[in-house]
């Protein structure tokens, strides 16, 4: 904008000068031609004079004399001496004055042109003759012609710049034009082009639309990549169950040392599916995997986040990501029904040549969570037991029904504790990208991270209750201390298709916290849960002036079109990714990072939790990063006590 108008004025100036320089030439053009013109009158009358006086003087005929000479006075005649040199007698004859206007340009000032002749008879000076000869009006005149000049270039310029203006309004409103659309094109992503807008410039009408069906193209080919990799590299071809790789990618997404969050794992060896291979070959081996894994699939998994995989010849794998004991316990029984009523089928024995390890722990890492599984597996099989369920945590096991109360007791009396984890840019130059805000619930005097707590609030549908504390505990803190950098809160689901709490939101943003300093993250499974929650939301808390990022990108390595929907600000990279850095991790990484950067969208790693791990990112798509290795720090450091 600022370019454009000194452009602009840079014009005007240039052309104003011209007009001034052209106007200057045109008036000291006319002056020396009135200048010149003067001089020949004056010429003219000194010869005309010498010519006729000498006659009449020298026979002393002073009637003849005046005559003449008031004869030849003209307006531009101001003085004309006449001196006898014989008697000395001098007589002097002035013109009409005409006041005419003087200029303090010289080149614009006609001179007044002075003659002195002697004037002769037979031979002999007889008189001398002195004549001035002043501008009458030729000054006004070349002023006039140059001023009349100047206003015929002034119309000239005037319609050249009015039919310039218009041709280049024309094109800064097609530029603008294409600029707002290849903006949408962006903005639109993965979906189809809507826009109907022209510019008006055909041919660059027909480039823009080549542009955005091409670069939709390469949109939908990078989403189509990720499908297609997914499909190739994540899944065991004969059983169609996921393979071991998904299966770390997901375990390494949700459990960790820092995260707290709970769930099980069931490692389960199938030995009566050896002897179906030693009698009837591989084809109907693997017609039995598929039967297994679709009976196992219908019955035991119900949950989106759960994961079922093949982990060898008669391996099978279970994860179960924010299970509880509870819940735990009651997938196991259903799995070993689904394998006793295909080992039946089969021709075998209920409850024969099956071994199921399971561990159910919270806060411990992928590694320790697969350790502690296969240890109970190969307990199982030295007891020959069906299974054997390890806690992988020593704690106090609470009821159902009493995590009800407790919750609710621990929302209503805001028993919440908020801390922040600064989210850094990459690079020499690093800032704070935002601070993210993580809450821990006081829980029969001890403090609970959110991915303890989440089953229980999703279980319990008590996600908007939780969330409106926390934001009231953030408001409440916000009075103490203003908030001053930009803090990024993540909204459970339930929040998310609550209208209600919604409103609520928006009229906090408004009217209470800074919104300029507002980041909401949504989870992308929320996004696969409710997409169009997740956009009303997004438009809303948008017009509000506050920031959405999408959290856990690419945990499921699954179509990311949401992204084009949504249009966050920026996405937070699963820890997955983080974690290991395999050649399939990294190929993942690359392929989700373009997508998110060609709808540029900032891309920030997750679940860096030292400086081996920070240094293996690459910042050509990474931009930022977070994790334990700067560790939350509480937001008001005087720790909450229960309020009994």
């Amino acid at each position: 904008m600022i370019a454009n108008r000194f452009s602009l004025f840079l014009a005007f100036t240039l052309t104003t000068l011209a007009l001034l320089f052209s106007f200057s030439l045109q008036l000291h053009w006319n002056v020396q031609q009135q200048q010149n013109q003067l001089v020949q009158y004056a010429d003219d009358l000194s010869s005309q004079l010498s010519s006729t006086l000498p006659v009449f003087i020298s026979h002393n005929d002073r009637d003849a004399i005046v005559r003449i000479v008031e004869a030849s006075l003209t307006p531009h005649v101001k003085s004309l001496t006449l001196v006898d040199l014989i008697t000395s007698e001098q007589a002097t004859w002035s013109g009409e004055t005409v006041n005419t206007p003087t200029s303090s340009l010289s080149f614009a000032t006609i001179s007044p042109i002075e003659r002195q002749v002697d004037l002769r008879h037979e031979g002999i000076p007889i008189a001398s003759l002195a004549i001035t000869v002043a501008p009458n009006k030729e000054t006004q005149i070349a002023w006039l012609h140059a001023i009349k000049t100047l206003g015929i270039h002034a119309v000239y310029l005037f319609i050249t710049f009015s039919i310039a203006a218009f041709f280049m309004g024309r094109q800064r409103r097609a530029i603008r034009d294409v600029a707002q659309t290849l903006t949408a094109m962006s903005d639109n992503g993965f979906l189809p082009l809507k826009t109907s807008k022209r510019s008006g410039i055909a041919t660059l009408d027909h480039a823009m639309e080549y542009f955005g069906r091409h670069a939709q193209r390469l949109l939908q080919s990078s989403n189509s990549e990720l499908k297609r990799l997914r499909k190739s590299m994540m899944f065991d071809a004969v059983s169609g169950l996921y393979n071991k790789q998904y299966f770390i990618h997901q375990l390494n997404s949700w459990m960790d040392e820092g995260e707290d969050t709970q769930g099980a794992v069931f490692i389960i060896q199938v030995d009566w599916l050896e002897h179906v291979y030693r009698q009837y070959g591989y084809s109907v081996r693997d017609e039995t995997w598929r039967l297994l894994s679709h009976s196992l699939q219908d019955v035991a998994i119900q949950d989106s986040n759960a994961c079922l995989a093949r982990f060898g010849e008669k391996e099978l794998a279970i994860f179960l990501p924010e299970y509880n004991d509870e819940e735990s316990r009651k997938v196991l029984h259903a799995v070993i029904s689904a394998l006793n009523n295909e080992a039946v089928m089969a021709g075998f024995s209920a409850n024969k040549d099956v071994h199921i390890g399971v561990v159910h722990a919270h806060g411990k890492s992928s590694s320790d969570m697969l350790s502690f599984a296969d240890n109970a597996l190969q307990h199982a099989i030295e007891k020959n037991e069906v299974f054997i369920f390890h806690q992988g945590t020593n704690e106090h096991v609470i009821a159902r029904e009493a995590w009800r109360e407790l919750l609710s007791e621990a929302i209503d009396k805001r028993l919440l504790r908020l801390k922040s984890q600064p989210v850094y840019t990459l690079g020499e130059s690093a800032s704070i990208f935002h601070r993210e805000v993580f809450t821990q619930t006081l829980i029969e005097h001890t403090w609970h991270s959110a991915g303890r707590i989440m089953p229980y609030i999703n279980f319990f549908s008590k996600g908007a209750d939780l969330d409106r504390a926390i934001i009231e505990t953030l408001i409440q803190q916000h009075h103490q201390r203003p908030i001053q950098g930009k803090v990024a809160l993540n909204l459970s689901t339930t929040s998310l298709r609550d209208g209600a709490f919604i409103d609520w939101l928006c009229n906090v943003v408004r009217n209470t916290l800074p919104s300029e300093y507002l980041h909401f993250e949504i989870s992308e499974a929320s996004a696969r849960a409710d997409l169009n929650a997740c956009l009303l939301f997004s438009k809303k808390m948008k017009a509000c002036g506050v920031s959405i990022g999408i959290d856990h990108f690419g945990r499921y390595l699954e179509s990311v079109e949401y992204l084009a929907a949504i249009k966050p600000h920026y996405v937070k990279l699963d820890q997955a990714f983080t974690q290991t850095q395999s050649s399939t991790n990294q190929l993942f990484t690359i392929t989700l990072a373009n997508i998110a950067e060609s709808l540029n969208i900032t891309v920030i790693a997750t679940g860096v939790k030292n400086t081996a791990l920070l240094e293996r990112l690459d910042p050509m798509l990474i931009h930022a990063y977070q994790g334990f290795i700067h560790p939350p720090t509480p937001i008001i450091e005087d720790e909450l006590q229960p309020q009994r």
